[in-house]
Parts: structure tokens; C-alpha cells; sequence
């Protein structure tokens, strides 16, 4: 009687933890709000066309990826996105990436950002499901690395990033609103 006592002891703990979708052992920020319909948010940003354009000569590291937010990320706490890398054969420059994704993103709506000569981002804005919402394409040239006496390569990329504008800074915030983006 006692196994069975404690059999079903654990059986009905471990099915109460599961559940509740495993609350205890959550990465979730407590405080932290995420938008009311982030579910079908993610498929909005997922259905994006721009994270299917694919530069030239690029390959794709792994499909787009959903990130929920409100989740603890080393230091930082994730915001609502979907995001797509590509390893690069060529450096490129900012009026290849403006030709390249500025004609899909405006056929889909968003409006061009100001752009800053010092980054190499160039950013839209939208609001999507009632959420203000940042498309950003940003690059990087290949580079030589060295520690430890090693020479590493690392490939030029590009990533493509739909997210939500929450906890952007002031001076983002102000960019998306001079393009004429909701606040």
C-alpha cells in the first residue's frame, strides 16, 4: 500500500510540474510583460518575406528563429522576435543591403528608418497586430581574428531581425517616430 501510496505520490507531482508548463524551472523574467498576442505576433514577423531574401553567394545558418520574450538572455531580457542569419562569400556594402531588402520591405508595408552613416543597420518600422514593430537588416565584413597565437577568419554576415520597438532607446524611439511609425 505504501509503494502504491508513493507511486502515486510522484506521479501526481510530476504531472502537476508538468502541467503548469514547468513554472519552477521557467528562464521567464518575473515582471517582465509581453504583448498580449505574442503567439500570433511571432507568426506575423515569422510570415515576414523579408527573412527569405537570401544575398547572393550567402547560405542560411538555420531556419528563422522564434524568440518569445520576457526571457532571461545572459544580461540582456529578450523582446519578441524572429530572426534569420546568413553566412556571407563578400563583404557588402550599404547600398547593396538598401537594393537588396528595402524593395521587399516596402511591398510589405514598412517604412525606411533614418539611416546612420556610423552602422552598418538599416532599419523599417510598422506596426503589426496593433504592436510597433522594427525590421532591421544589419552586416558585418569578414575579419581576421587572433587569440592565443591563433589566426581565426570569421565570414562577412547579415542578419535579418523582425521585433517588437518595446524597450528601445530614446534615440531609436525618436527615428522610428521622424519616419512616421507609431510611438
Amino acid at each position: 500500500m505504501d509503494r502504491l501510496l508513493s507511486g502515486t505520490l510522484v506521479t501526481l507531482v510530476v504531472t502537476s510540474v508538468a502541467t503548469a508548463g514547468c513554472a519552477i524551472f521557467s528562464d521567464r523574467v518575473s515582471g517582465c510583460v509581453s504583448p498580449s498576442n505574442e503567439t500570433q505576433l511571432l507568426d506575423e514577423y515569422a510570415a515576414e518575406r523579408a527573412l527569405a531574401v537570401s544575398p547572393v553567394g550567402s547560405s542560411r545558418r538555420e531556419e528563422p528563429q522564434r524568440r518569445p520574450s520576457c526571457r532571461r538572455m545572459g544580461e540582456h531580457v529578450s523582446i519578441a522576435a524572429v530572426d534569420v542569419r546568413y553566412d556571407l562569400s563578400h563583404d557588402v556594402s550599404r547600398d547593396e543591403v538598401q537594393a537588396l531588402y528595402e524593395p521587399v520591405a516596402t511591398q510589405s508595408g514598412w517604412t525606411p528608418m533614418p539611416i546612420r552613416a556610423d552602422q552598418k543597420t538599416v532599419r523599417f518600422c510598422r506596426t503589426v497586430l496593433g504592436e510597433p514593430s522594427v525590421l532591421e537588416v544589419g552586416w558585418d565584413d569578414a575579419k581576421t581574428l587572433r587569440s592565443d597565437g591563433k589566426v581565426e577568419r570569421d565570414t562577412a554576415w547579415i542578419a535579418v531581425v523582425v521585433r517588437t520597438a518595446q524597450d528601445e532607446g530614446a534615440e531609436q524611439a525618436a527615428e522610428r517616430e521622424a519616419a512616421g511609425c507609431q510611438p
